[in-house]
């Protein structure tokens, strides 16, 4: 009989997870017909995030030469670096070769030039599908999941179409989520005040023409979502920079408002290098250590990641020479600080900012930004090793190799080198202001209030309020109506985190074939579930490909293609080689 498949999400990661799929069923030679159908609202490739009618300022978190859509044991096609040179060429829109134009492989690249490599590597997959295979796509959005005979699915759409599949892979990336009681009591102060609140949400879905010119505005967030709406209300409204570096400056529209920014930490996550850092020549956790170690834990899951820790610190450590410094220092230099007074604080903002520019601003080398490299290629060590099944406290667990995880992405997903370098040119000029960590915001006196529990007598009043990031929380808040569908018919579960942990956001899985758990305990191996809906067990979510061996984004869509294949109701035989 036909297998047939259906992808909920045509995204980056279900369009990996696709390019895998059909190059394992090409590798089998002769088998049964295999029909394909991505489903989402948005055309396959682009998703929601990397869609093309968004504004040119907003700016992809990597660079253009660490991006990719096939991994390096793979030929089917260029990574981005590449096709980003063929684009000027011609056959592509205007817009298309704007964006192209001038880039270099370390610079940052508009999020739509993205989309559009995605979309053409979509386009490219459907083309060329092995014989046998068809793949196709609906705009639309999936609301529930059937269950019918012989272990197939009924799709139902929200047009009211309805799909019969095989095997289904949920694929829906970040799932858009109720505001927390904290934010929803915010928003009625500041309705019944007359004020405006922005509540969480992507910046291209923001409308930023609310904020009135010269406002006020406090802000709650440091993360991707607020350099994006600082491009957009600064360029965005006729601003522009002259000079580089050190020397940028900006010159006013007239029509920006004053951000005046807090978060947790207090400060955005360091700035990424603006050119290629060499990578660092690891010595306690080398090549031969490295193999003595898989040799020794393979598959047995023996290792504490207590026992490599020392060395981890070590490699990192070496980047900075005979300078004193501590993990935390890297990974959240505010953490257990308090600062005497508002001028304490910003004495310590401007000694941050010295430090950073460094690196951020001039393209050196520096401690800092030789560190973050050091972080870099530890992980990819420890996901080596967490991949071989040699930790006793994986990376998807509760344990300290998740909480080390956790810090270091800290280190290493920082803003682009430009948006940073904006950043403190803005910051200089008084048009934003770093108020403090953890900041706590209410309506009082008719106005907004922005206050840090770290700078006593630090207090700021604004017209406006902005939660500058996208709301990600427990399942069971999530405004997405096939999952809640999901839930109410126990065909899945929330993962069962430690209680410390805080409200499930991910849903339970095997954690080697990536099959939905049931409510009941039993494993669904025809309900796929790979990337933000399972990120209890996969790490490599919330990003692209690395276009270097081993990457974990590879394994994880690789590893959902084989489980697709091997729950196909006529299996397809296919070599077990990667």
């Amino acid at each position: 009989m036909s297998g047939h498949v259906a992808f909920v999400g045509a995204g980056p990661r279900a369009v990996s997870a696709l390019e895998r799929l059909l190059a394992l069923h090409r590798a089998a030679g002769p088998a049964p017909a295999l029909r394909v159908t991505m489903i989402d609202p948005y055309p396959a490739g682009r998703g929601r995030t990397w869609r093309a009618d968004q504004s040119p300022l907003l700016l992809s978190n990597t660079s253009v030469a660490a991006t990719t859509m096939f991994p390096a044991s793979s030929s089917s096609g260029p990574d981005f670096l590449t096709w980003v040179r063929t684009v000027v060429d011609g056959g592509f829109p205007d817009w298309v070769r704007r964006d192209a134009e001038g880039l270099t492989p370390w610079a940052q690249h508009t999020r739509r030039l993205q989309g559009q490599y995605q979309r053409w590597v979509f386009r490219r997959l459907a083309a060329t599908a092995p014989p046998h295979a068809t793949v196709t796509e609906i705009r639309d959005s999936v609301v529930d999941l059937v269950p019918r005979a012989h272990g197939r699915s009924e799709l139902i759409l929200r047009g009211g179409r309805r799909v019969h599949a095989d095997v289904v892979v949920l694929t829906q990336g970040f799932l858009p989520h109720r505001p927390s009681g904290e934010v929803r009591e915010l928003g009625d102060a500041a309705a019944a005040a007359g004020l405006l609140h922005l509540p969480p949400g992507a910046a291209a879905e923001t409308d930023w023409d609310l904020v009135p010119p010269g406002a006020d505005v406090l802000v709650r967030g440091l993360g991707p979502t607020f350099f994006d709406m600082m491009g957009l209300l600064f360029e965005g409204r006729g601003g522009r920079y002259t000079g580089s570096g050190r020397r940028l400056h900006y010159v006013p529209s007239g029509r920006e408002p004053r951000l005046l920014v807090g978060s947790r930490a207090g400060l955005p996550k360091p700035a990424q290098h603006p050119a290629r850092v060499p990578e660092p020549r690891l010595t306690h956790l080398g090549a031969d250590r490295t193999a003595a170690l898989l040799a020794a834990h393979r598959g047995r899951h023996s290792l504490p990641f207590a026992a490599i820790r020392p060395s981890v610190l070590r490699e990192i450590g070496a980047a900075f020479g005979a300078a004193a410094w501590t993990w935390t220092d890297l990974h959240a230099p505010t953490a257990g600080r308090r600062f005497a007074s508002p001028a304490h604080w910003q004495a310590f903002v401007d000694g941050w900012a010295q430090r950073e520019s460094v690196g951020a601003l001039d393209g050196r080398p520096s401690p800092w930004s030789d560190a973050r490299a050091a972080v870099l290629a530890v992980r990819a060590v420890l996901d080596e090793l967490d991949a071989a099944g040699c930790f006793t406290d994986p990376a998807s667990g509760p344990g300290p190799l998740a909480a080390f995880h956790r810090e270091a992405s800290r280190v290493t997903s920082g803003p682009p080198a430009v948006r940073f370098a904006q950043f403190l040119a803005l910051r200089r000029q008084g048009l934003v202001v770093l108020t403090g960590p953890g900041q706590r915001l209410d309506v009082h006196g008719g106005r907004f209030r922005g206050r840090s529990d770290a700078v006593p007598g630090a207090v700021w009043h604004a017209e406006v309020a902005v939660e500058a990031y996208v709301a990600f929380g427990a399942l069971e808040s999530a405004e997405d109506p096939l999952m809640a569908a999901l839930l109410r018919g126990g065909r899945v579960r929330p993962h069962r985190a430690p209680p410390s942990a805080g409200p499930s956001t991910s849903l339970d899985i095997d954690p080697h074939r990536w099959a939905a758990i049931r409510r009941d305990g039993t494993v669904d191996s025809r309900l796929i579930v790979l990337g933000m809906p399972g990120s209890a067990h996969q790490q490599a979510v919330g990003r692209a490909g690395l276009p270097r061996a081993g990457d974990r984004f590879f394994a994880e869509t690789e590893q959902a293609a084989r489980s697709v294949l091997d729950a196909l109701p006529t299996p397809v035989r296919e070599p077990r080689v990667s």
